[in-house]
């Protein structure tokens, strides 16, 4: 018997080790797959628009390096023309800040399969230190994330989570759910990101950014449930700010929320408790 169990073991290890490789194999390849997608589409952004143009101007939308695949199906994306990009690109290179944040939130919204660098761009012009563009920029993400990027009906899931979980419903892992799984972990991460900014913000020495994140934040809470008992534990923070109308207008953003998902009545009621 004892060396049975031995070989058990051994047999086990060799399993986990296959398991891993197996594992790894996966995110290499989805990263794979993204990657090509992304650069793609970006070459297409880049010909539209700058093939003639100086070439450093592309660096405000660099991409991540990594592509996505939305989690809606492609007849919800809008169509787009190139002289519609070109139009874009226009408004990057020469307009206003507040252009330049309008435009990459187009072209995201016309490919979200592909254009999760331009998310990452419309985030570092969120976390500018000028707080009037920063927050041209977060609302515009809020819009994006909420109405375009995430889903309204769950929660997203980390890669290897995913991938396990289709695995044990015995799902077929074809390249399109590797890419579709493995932009929900990145999109996940990114959203992450995002929550956290916007909570910073909450704490800013003017109180009209305090209510102006509050309610970027709330709205959040309305439309998606990713990341809502991060958004809730926020919010009922404020409820303890120093200033009362900030507390005020935290109040009035609960009872907004809880108007329409009046499900969560219990769960701000523990939170408060």
């Amino acid at each position: 018997p004892k060396p049975r169990k031995g070989v058990s073991k051994q047999s086990g290890a060799n399993a986990k080790q296959v398991s891993a490789q197996a594992e790894e194999q996966l995110i290499d390849r989805a990263k794979q797959l993204l990657r090509e997608k992304e650069i793609k589409f970006k070459q297409r952004v880049d010909t539209a628009g700058l093939a003639k143009k100086d070439k450093k101007k592309t660096k405000v939308y660099e991409t991540s390096g990594e592509t996505v695949t939305i989690n809606k199906s492609s007849s919800e994306n809008e169509k787009i023309t190139d002289k519609d990009i070109k139009w874009y690109n226009s408004l990057i290179e020469k307009g206003t800040m507040k252009d330049k944040i309008s435009a990459l939130g187009l072209i995201v919204k016309t490919d979200p399969q592909s254009s999760l660098g331009y998310v990452v761009a419309l985030l570092k012009m969120a976390a500018k230190k000028d707080r009037k563009q920063a927050f041209i920029a977060i609302d515009n993400l809020q819009e994006l994330f909420t109405q375009t990027l995430l889903p309204n009906d769950r929660k997203l899931l980390p890669f290897k989570t995913a991938v396990a979980e289709a695995q044990s419903e015995n799902k077929k892992i074809t390249d399109t759910t590797l890419s579709k799984l493995f932009f929900e972990h990145k999109l996940r991460s990114l959203y992450i990101e995002y929550i956290d900014l916007v909570g910073k913000c909450t704490n800013d020495p003017l109180d009209y950014f305090k209510k102006l994140a509050i309610s970027i934040l709330s709205d959040c809470l309305l439309e998606c449930p990713e990341q809502e008992e991060t958004l809730l534990t926020l919010l009922i923070n404020k409820l303890g700010d120093p200033n009362a109308e900030v507390s005020k207008h935290t109040i009035m953003n609960l009872i907004r929320i809880l108007k329409k998902h009046n499900n969560m009545t219990q769960v701000v009621t523990g939170e408060i408790q």
